[in-house]
């Protein structure tokens, strides 16, 4: 499309462009480097989805399992402040707070809201 050429060079001069290549470790590693985590989970835990959302002054997480193993790990968010950990399915919530273990069953939902301290 015309003017692209353009954009990207102002992408690139402000080093927010990545040149993708065979060598995905290296790419990766400077992906990362440009966007901050923002989940931090203590141990790999492949089926965890995550979904961030920033709604009516609070910071929601809605995590997913979507397996059938249970997830226990700890997790820390990018967001400081006071959480609430709420499970739809049974109407709990508590207090939640950062390094605190996470403990999950399979294919179990559960959202994070985080208030801004």
């Amino acid at each position: 499309p015309p003017g692209i050429d353009s954009a990207v060079k102002i992408l690139e001069n402000a080093g927010r462009l990545i040149h993708w290549n065979e060598n995905s470790a290296v790419s990766l590693a400077k992906l990362r480097q440009m966007i901050p985590e923002d989940v931090i989970l203590e141990t790999p835990s492949p089926g965890l989805r995550v979904r961030h959302i920033q709604k009516a002054g609070l910071d929601w997480y809605i995590l997913f399992n979507e397996r059938s193993t249970p997830v226990d790990t700890k997790i820390k968010v990018s967001v400081p402040g006071t959480g609430i950990l709420l499970n739809p399915a049974s109407e709990e919530s508590w207090i939640f707070e950062v390094d605190e273990p996470l403990h999950m069953a399979g294919y179990e939902v559960c959202v994070l809201a985080v208030t801004s301290n």
